[in-house]
């Protein structure tokens, strides 16, 4: 049960996350620009994911000028460059049409991702993956976590934030976690039931998991709100067999 302060905290908690999310998109969008010396597609891909998280365009044009050092003049000549180009997302990105912010509780994209991520964790707002990686099995049914799951866990909530949001591709970020820990010194995960699995293959592991998951999460929010009571599973080559016998198939709802 959570005390009334620790309800409290939960929207804080939850914004945290997000607003760590809109500095990794930053981060990237500026290392992408200074390699090639203009908005590439990945980085106005991720421009218009920083207008999804709420940015205004003003915002968002005013941290690039900051972050790469540029002037007015030439944040402007680049902006102008990505507007002749034919495959641009969304020209009013670049067109210094100053749309509003959204702050994150107004945002109904952001309130069904926070939903799904507070359901998830169970109000605890991380291990996002569930993971019970770096955890002691203490007797009587009691497991503990160990102080370097704390690491294990914070790498892992930031590759699925990255990836349920579309963020970030599954590869890059796998790529990511896998150099995060192997630069931490981490280089197996030992579980309370004894098994034991090098890194970057619990660390896929847990991703792909939390990933499915809080997709589920979000994709039941999204039946609710349509009122929908039935739904289509789809089928994958190679499924095991007991598997296969439920695949492709429309069933009801009952949630």
């Amino acid at each position: 049960m959570m005390t009334p302060e620790e309800k409290g905290s939960l929207p804080i908690r939850v914004e945290k996350l997000f607003y760590e999310l809109q500095d990794r998109i930053f981060s990237d969008i500026v290392r992408r620009i200074r390699k090639t010396k203009k908005i590439t597609s990945t980085a106005d891909y991720q421009i218009n994911k920083l207008l999804l998280l709420g940015g205004s365009t003003e915002f968002i044009e005013s941290e690039l000028k900051r972050l790469l050092t540029l002037s007015d003049p030439e944040i402007w000549e680049m902006y102008d460059k990505v507007c002749e180009w034919e495959y641009v997302r969304n020209r009013a990105a670049y067109e210094q049409i100053n749309g509003s912010f959204t702050p994150l509780e107004d945002n109904e994209t952001i309130r069904k991702w926070s939903n799904a991520i507070v359901k998830q964790t169970q109000n605890e707002i991380r291990n996002l993956t569930q993971s019970m990686g770096m955890t002691v099995d203490m007797g009587g049914g009691k497991v503990v976590f160990t102080p370097l799951a704390t690491y294990y866990q914070k790498y892992l909530d930031r590759a699925c934030m990255d990836i349920v949001t579309g963020s970030f591709d599954y590869n890059t970020v796998l790529r990511r976690v896998v150099k995060e820990l192997s630069s931490s010194g981490l280089q197996v995960i030992d579980y309370a039931s004894g098994w034991r699995n090098r890194a970057p293959v619990a660390a896929r592991r847990a991703i792909l998991t939390g990933v499915s998951q809080l997709s589920a999460q979000i994709n039941e929010q999204v039946m609710r709100d349509l009122g929908t009571e039935y739904v289509e599973v789809t089928a994958h080559i190679g499924a095991r067999p007991s598997h296969r016998e439920w695949q492709g198939r429309v069933y009801k709802w009952n949630k």
